[in-house]
């Protein structure tokens, strides 16, 4: 009867313990970012909000640590870790264009709402990974031998290669995002079998060289920002495995965002431009003209090299943006009522189902109504986060119950996927797929469509194998 009534008290103990430390390790990060931003000049009631975002984004790291999964699939910790680095780690950046420069009410406002909007999240994963459990998973490749794994693995490899080598291949409809897709997977696998199992050094090797190609093509498309994928993917595959961070890989990918974001402006002006004599170069020679370029603008004496870096680490704020929403919403433009969702059925179907699909070039038109892009730009799009989304659409009322489901979401995803008694090799399929949509800066029809028809895809590659 004893032993009984332990097992029934053990998780309500292990619950209220994992609560006193996140409370706790929550407090002393408040206050070590509160003195942190106090000391460089930061506005006090930014300071107040700053803290409370740095402090959540360690709360949901606390709570996925002593949760049954052990952080195995932290895509729910990564996205708050979005949150701090898009609203928290520059909350005084003040852009140079007017139209994002808004009063200092506003920002607080912002602010504001993604703390609640963080607590919201963090709420809905608590409730569901106490309540839901799922110890299974979908042991896609558990039951698949140790050739057939390295097959299939090259042969994703392969995939995304295929429209890099053949170009004309970029002309079928969603082939394209089906090869990224399958190019992280298979680096995935690839460096999670190098870690967890004896393999030979040429197989390390190819990992390295791949994971350097990968890079390669990411900058060389003019899209740095890119690189947040597939460090946030390799990242929480080594993680899974080791249960430390890739301290090295996460410098050297750093170190090249901040190198090459400051020509980031010129690159594409001499890339994209399909009249430009650099736009029919190949990518070994736009990376080696993104090189030049870069180290023209650090060697500049016209800039100092730390305006130049203030520069490029505040490209990261989303902050003006969102500033610039709610100021004008609902003033001046009415909430939205959900019209940036009305996609989200056809979004689902590939494009290669339905050539004439209609393009969603949100980011365009939401930039141009809001008076932030000139009625006759067609080419220039900002990104559109998740919370700008659903504040856009239905006011705070939307930023607390849409986050609150995300929180829904990410806990049913790891309980899903990354249960204690799923198998960890089962764990890396998933892990590179759910991992490329928590860096929320886009559209949320655009970023969790496309996850579905990749996760279908990869699925069916699986199955094949077996």
């Amino acid at each position: 009867m004893r032993d009984a009534t332990m097992e029934v008290i053990k998780p309500t103990i292990r619950s209220s313990s994992t609560i006193i430390i996140s409370i706790a390790y929550s407090i002393i990060v408040y206050i070590i970012i509160f003195i942190l931003y106090y000391f460089i000049d930061t506005n006090l009631e930014i300071c107040f909000r700053t803290s409370a975002i740095f402090s959540l984004a360690c709360t949901s790291i606390v709570v996925g640590w002593y949760s049954e999964s052990k952080l195995r699939l932290p895509a729910f910790q990564a996205n708050c870790i979005f949150y701090v680095i898009a609203f928290a780690y520059k909350p005084d950046y003040t852009s140079y264009d007017p139209r994002f420069n808004s009063g200092l009410d506003i920002r607080l406002k912002c602010m504001d709402m993604v703390v609640l909007g963080m607590l919201a999240q963090l709420a809905g994963y608590i409730i569901t990974t106490r309540s839901f459990r799922y110890n299974y998973g979908l042991e896609l490749l558990s039951k698949i031998s140790s050739t057939n794994l390295f097959i299939i693995a090259y042969f994703m490899v392969a995939v995304r290669w295929m429209p890099v080598i053949a170009s004309s291949l970029n002309d079928i409809p969603s082939l394209g995002q089906i090869c990224n897709c399958y190019g992280l997977a298979g680096i995935s696998l690839l460096l999670y079998i190098s870690l967890e199992k004896r393999t030979i050094i040429l197989v390390k090797l190819s990992v390295i060289i791949l994971m350097l190609l990968e890079f390669m093509i990411r900058v060389a498309s003019g899209y740095i920002s890119q690189l947040m994928l597939p460090v946030m993917v390799l990242t929480s595959v080594y993680w899974s495995s080791r249960k430390r961070l890739p301290i090295l890989y996460i410098i050297f990918i750093i170190s090249a965002y901040l190198f090459f974001a400051p020509a980031k402006a010129d690159y594409r002006r001499l890339t994209w431009d399909q009249t430009s004599e650099y736009s029919s170069n190949s990518r070994f020679e736009k990376m080696y003209l993104f090189v030049e370029l870069a180290v023209k603008q650090w060697t500049s004496p016209r800039i100092s090299n730390d305006d130049i870096l203030d520069n490029s680490t505040s490209r990261f704020s989303q902050l003006p943006y969102f500033s610039a929403v709610v100021e004008r919403t609902p003033s001046y433009i009415p909430h939205c009522n959900g019209y940036t969702f009305s996609n989200a059925m056809y979004s689902l179907i590939p494009r290669i189902f339905w050539p004439d699909k209609p393009v969603n070039n949100l980011g365009n038109s939401v930039a141009k109504s809001y008076g932030l892009l000139d009625a006759n730009d067609d080419a220039t799009s900002f990104n559109l986060p998740w919370i700008v989304e659903l504040y856009m659409n239905f006011g705070i009322t939307g930023v607390l119950v849409g986050m609150f489901v995300f929180g829904i979401v990410w806990g049913v995803l790891e309980q899903l996927f990354a249960g204690p008694k799923v198998n960890s090799l089962d764990i890396v399929i998933p892990l590179s797929l759910v991992m490329t949509v928590t860096y929320a800066e886009s559209n949320i029809v655009i970023m969790w469509g496309g996850l579905l028809s990749s996760f279908a895809s990869l699925y069916i590659t699986c199955r094949l194998f077996r």
